[in-house]
């Protein structure tokens, strides 16, 4: 095809979905319990220019969806006309499946299932881009995050080629992939390292990386995006999450079109009893993307290899928090009592700092929500040097900020896995080297609405919130080995 044409009534809507598969119920194979449907697109037009074989031609989105980068994510187009001509779309055989249709009529709830998904890219308005370059991973290395017996590898860079980063502007995150010991297993204690972590555009590829650091970054000047920040990795961490380094540093705009140079280095101390290994991919075939050498070193062990680590890089825009929650708990939002909770967020967990201005917890309802106030709701946040929390509650904040007193109307509608989000009255300063405690109370409202809670890793969350039925207490009922799912609006 050589000439431009248009395909109208084009709607397009996106949402999260547990389904391993698709299957021929199309309605089933969404809003299953992690987050509503969300028309992104609504009876539009969309132009194909002058499509050419393997080029992708855009959909243009009029209403946001952030994906969580947890769940599945389910495309679902219809379209209530024909198209002024018609193009193929790139397909690849998978294991997975996705439903596709041959009716015509405009709403569809039955289709055809088959192992062939077309070729799509998103694009982001910030958001994380996980660069990652086989699922699981090839293995784990130990460098920078060897212990006190290896220090040769102290110092690691890494090159990531443009085309392997979906994404621009500020860079407000980054996340490695743990793989604690070979092979990747549960990191087993927890361990504190001193890191610096520098970002700079580059110019090189996989055929010249150089052996010498400082000729990498031969693009603009590098920038210190950690700087000697302390970076803890919690105990019992599974094999293949991300944590979040703590960029306390300046801020890096990546360009979009050079490739990016990733740059750690841990102090050269003698306090690292425990070793992590960082998940990587071997690409081979005398591909260059890494050089590692001790702290301080202004040259390699050896020439370029072929390693290179898995990453999550957040743009400017993205949300923060934590998801893994399968459980629901009426807190704070009770129908019976008046209760009190506390969450404790590790700093790695969450990675961006900045002014937090919306915090939310995940609707774990079966059925939609019912609109309800619940009167002297209290949102405190605050930092904290305690790990685990202790069964006072004003012990376990430092410094705690009220950011949201009053009545809180929680809306109708909500579907489960939906946020609940409170927008704070005053915003809040997360600094990204700390860990964060987050503190709800309520009075009752007429209806329960349960939050997910993740109870399923107890080693993981030990004394992670501490609660009780009654806010006027200083003390807690029980402390319990959970974590509550979180969602962090910061602004940079």
């Amino acid at each position: 095809l050589t000439a431009t044409f248009d395909c109208t009534l084009i709607t397009v809507k996106l949402g999260h979905s547990t389904s391993p598969s698709l299957g021929i119920d199309m309605l089933a194979n969404v809003e299953n319990g992690v987050g509503s449907l969300v028309t992104v697109l609504d009876s539009a037009t969309i132009t194909v220019e002058d499509p050419v074989n393997n080029a992708y031609f855009e959909v243009p989105l009029t209403t946001p969806f952030h994906y969580n980068g947890f769940d599945g994510l389910v495309v679902d187009f219809t379209r209530d006309t024909g198209c002024g001509d018609s193009v193929a779309l790139r397909e690849e055989d998978t294991t997975l499946n996705f439903s596709s249709t041959t009716t015509n009529n405009g709403t569809p709830n039955t289709g055809t299932v088959g192992t062939r998904r077309p070729h799509i890219k998103f694009h982001f308005a910030g958001g994380d881009n996980r660069v990652l370059f086989s699922d699981p991973p090839g293995g784990g290395s130990t460098f920078p995050f060897n212990d006190d017996t290896n220090k040769t590898g102290r110092k690691v860079q890494l090159l990531y080629l443009a085309d392997e980063i979906t994404g621009s502007g500020p860079i407000t995150g980054i996340g490695v992939r743990m793989c604690a010991n070979i092979p990747c297993t549960v990191v087993t204690g927890e361990q504190a390292y001193t890191v610096t972590a520098t970002l700079g555009h580059s110019a090189r590829t996989d055929s010249d990386f150089s052996r010498t650091f400082a000729d990498n970054f031969d693009v603009g000047a590098p920038v210190t995006v950690a700087d000697t920040a302390t970076f803890t990795v919690p105990s019992n961490v599974p094999p293949y999450e991300h944590l979040w380094l703590p960029l306390n540093g300046s801020t890096f705009t990546y360009n979009g079109t050079d490739n990016l140079v990733l740059q750690v280095e841990v102090a050269d101390t003698n306090d690292i009893n425990t070793t992590n290994a960082l998940a990587f991919t071997d690409l081979g075939g005398g591909r260059s993307r890494r050089i590692f050498g001790p702290a301080g070193a202004t040259t390699g062990n050896f020439d370029p290899d072929g390693q290179i680590y898995h990453i999550v890089l957040r743009f400017n825009g993205s949300t923060s928090g934590v998801i893994g929650g399968a459980t629901g708990k009426p807190i704070p939002f009770a129908s019976a009592n008046n209760p009190i909770q506390q969450n404790l967020y590790r700093a790695a967990e969450l990675g961006t700092g900045g002014s937090i201005t919306r915090v939310a917890c995940r609707y774990a309802g079966l059925a939609d929500s019912v609109a309800t106030d619940y009167p002297n709701f209290a949102l405190v946040l605050g930092h904290t040097s305690i790990s685990p929390l202790t069964g006072t509650f004003a012990n376990n904040i430092d410094n705690p900020a009220t950011v949201f007193s009053g009545t809180f109307s929680l809306p109708a509608g909500l579907k489960q896995g939906d946020w609940i989000e409170i927008p704070l009255s005053t915003s809040f300063t997360y600094d990204p080297t700390k860990d964060l405690v987050v503190q709800m109370a309520s009075d009752a409202g007429a209806t329960a609405h349960d939050c997910l809670i993740n109870e399923g890793a107890p080693s993981r969350y030990l004394d992670r919130r501490p609660f009780h039925d009654d806010r006027t207490q200083a003390t807690t009922i029980d402390i319990d080995d959970s974590l509550t799912d979180l969602r962090l609006w910061i602004s940079n």
